[in-house]
This record gives structure tokens, C-alpha cells and sequence, in this order.
């Protein structure tokens, strides 16, 4: 009798131990999908609005491409060395502001490099014989084209607010995926709701693959 006491007491520690195992681990998976979806929010709330906008482009204000041109002295002596030291003078110096890009020889003497911001690109053309800077400006400060190019944003060059955007993209992207696991777990934990899961899943799953087939080959 003892002895079938001990065994009943011994199974039951077990069972408990094995809800609170259970029970942790569905928690943490349903912290971490809680935090990830706060952090996922703000940013596929911004990709949302702007990508809304690239799509449906003929429902808002367009603007203007308005180009003009420059040629200034070049009173800051030219240097490939240093280039970004350089070009920040240069921005300063011409107040032009945004990401540059690096720079690249289109002539014996002649260099070129771009800034560009969501709305304006300038392309700058260093003539290092003549000591003259030439700058092209093409602006469009529509909200659309602006819109368009914060959506385009990517990689990491152009300096410190560039790299943590970039970042902050690569980690949405790493969300997105985390977010899905954590989902798909806590999914297949709920016994209740998971035979109407499959009813969502395969469908969906189905005809996403088919679109993507579809755009690949046809």
C-alpha cells in the first residue's frame, strides 16, 4: 500500500513539473510574440502607409520634378583620400545635406559623386583642372516621392542615423520570422483553434505559392 502511495506521489510531482515546464515555456513564447508585434508595429505601420501610397500613386498629389544646375569655384581643395571628411565640407560649404555616395572617375580630371535625400538628388562634378564644382539638383518634395524614397532606404552607408535605420530593418526582417515561429508554436499549442488554423494556413499558403509560381514563369 505504501509502496502504491509512493508511486501515485512520485507520478504526480512528475505531472506537475511537466505543466510547469509546459506552462513556462508557453508563456515565453507568448512574451516574446507580445514584445515582437509592440516592436513590429511601428514599422510595418510606416511600410504599410508608404507602400499603401506607391501602390495607389494616381490617388495622391504628384508634384514637380524641378531640375536646376550650378557650376561654383571650388575653394576647398580636392581629396579622394579623406572622403568623407571631404564631402562633409563640401555639403556644408554648398548646404547641401542627405547620404553621399562614393565617389567615381568619369574623366581624366573630373570626379563625381551623388547626396541624396527622399526628394532631392544632387550630383556633384568635381573638375579638379579647373577648380569648379558643378551641381545638378532634382528635387520632387511631393509627400508621395518622398514617401517613395524613405521606402527604399536601405544598407548602412551615408552616416549614423543611415546605419541605425539599417538596422532597425535588418531586425524587422528578423522579427517578421520570430514572430511567425512564436505564432505557428503558440498555434499548434491551442488544440481548440488549431483545425481552424489549417483551415487559414493551407489555403493561404497554397495560393501564395501558386501567385509566386505564377510571376517566376509566366
Amino acid at each position: 500500500m505504501e509502496h502504491h502511495y509512493y508511486n501515485c506521489f512520485i507520478s504526480n510531482i512528475l505531472l506537475f513539473i511537466s505543466m510547469a515546464r509546459r506552462l513556462t515555456y508557453l508563456q515565453t513564447i507568448r512574451k516574446i510574440h507580445l514584445v515582437l508585434s509592440m516592436f513590429l508595429l511601428i514599422m510595418v505601420s510606416f511600410y504599410l502607409i508608404t507602400g499603401y501610397m506607391m501602390a495607389h500613386h494616381q490617388w495622391f498629389k504628384q508634384g514637380k520634378m524641378v531640375e536646376t544646375t550650378r557650376t561654383v569655384e571650388l575653394t576647398i581643395p580636392f581629396d579622394t583620400v579623406h572622403q568623407s571628411s571631404y564631402i562633409r565640407q563640401i555639403k556644408k560649404e554648398y548646404n547641401i545635406s542627405g547620404r553621399t555616395s562614393e565617389f567615381s572617375k568619369v574623366g581624366e580630371n573630373k570626379w563625381r559623386a551623388s547626396v541624396e535625400r527622399p526628394g532631392v538628388w544632387n550630383e556633384l562634378t568635381f573638375d579638379v583642372k579647373n577648380d569648379s564644382l558643378f551641381i545638378k539638383t532634382r528635387a520632387n518634395e511631393s509627400f508621395l516621392r518622398k514617401a517613395n524614397r524613405m521606402h527604399h532606404i536601405i544598407l548602412y552607408h551615408g552616416g549614423p542615423v543611415y546605419v541605425i535605420w539599417g538596422i532597425l530593418v535588418d531586425l524587422t526582417i528578423l522579427g517578421f520570422f520570430i514572430f511567425a515561429i512564436t505564432g505557428l508554436l503558440i498555434w499548434i499549442k491551442m488544440r481548440k483553434v488549431f483545425k481552424w488554423g489549417l483551415y487559414i494556413l493551407i489555403p493561404v499558403s497554397v495560393f501564395t505559392l501558386v501567385v509566386i509560381m505564377y510571376i517566376l514563369v509566366w
